[in-house]
């Protein structure tokens, strides 16, 4: 076998194994979001999550909210610290994600239509991945965001896979707590019916 022939198959080799390991770095992550149920907990777990899947340097997330997408979590240094960013349905890239359902990949933000220029400048952005979040039937949870890969090289078509996968485990860990608090509201409005009940039998009972 030649020496080249030697140093592509090493390099196979290499990107399989570093492969496989991201996988189990996916499912193991994916296991700790749905462990979550708390919201503020579940978007905290996904942008470390995300920045550690893809090899970024930063990343943000962002909760749909009627008629806007706010991102309030930014994770920085191994923090997620608070922020408040809002995009009007339709503008920017999280329209842009948000009309197609699809994720978006752009290693050149320079030339990138949708990136607002105050938000390059604030965060030095250069290259993103941005990935929506779907529930059932393509139900728009909200996004996420990974920004800046820590090697200076671009982001790949396998980084923006993986995201995707854990974008699933996202939904499902959001769609379930949205479910808890359904039910939890649920039950406090019955225990409130059942006061009310309990008290008008008492009211009517002759003296």
């Amino acid at each position: 076998m030649e020496i080249n022939n030697v140093n592509g198959y090493r390099q196979m080799l290499a990107s399989a194994y570093e492969y496989q390991d991201r996988l189990h770095m996916l499912i193991n992550l994916g296991k700790n979001l749905n462990s979550l149920l708390d919201i503020d907990d579940i978007m905290d777990a996904l942008i470390e999550s995300s920045i550690k899947l893809s090899g970024a340097q930063t990343g943000a997330a962002a909760l749909f909210n009627r008629t806007k997408v706010v991102f309030n979590k930014y994770g920085v240094n191994g923090r997620v610290l608070p922020l408040e960013y809002k995009f009007q349905r339709g503008k920017g890239i999280s329209g842009m994600v948000m009309e197609t359902k699809k994720p978006y990949l752009c290693n050149n933000t320079d030339r990138n239509q949708y990136m607002p220029a105050e938000v390059q400048k604030v965060f030095k952005i250069r290259n993103f991945i941005s990935v929506p979040i779907l529930g059932k039937q393509d139900e728009f949870f909200g996004f996420f965001e990974v920004y800046n890969t820590r090697n200076l090289e671009p982001f790949s078509q396998i980084d923006v896979d993986l995201c995707v996968d854990l974008a699933g485990f996202a939904a499902t860990a959001v769609d379930n707590s949205r479910l808890l608090n359904e039910i939890n509201k649920f039950g406090e409005e019955m225990e409130l019916l059942v006061s009310e009940l309990a008290s008008q039998s008492v009211s009517k009972e002759p003296l």
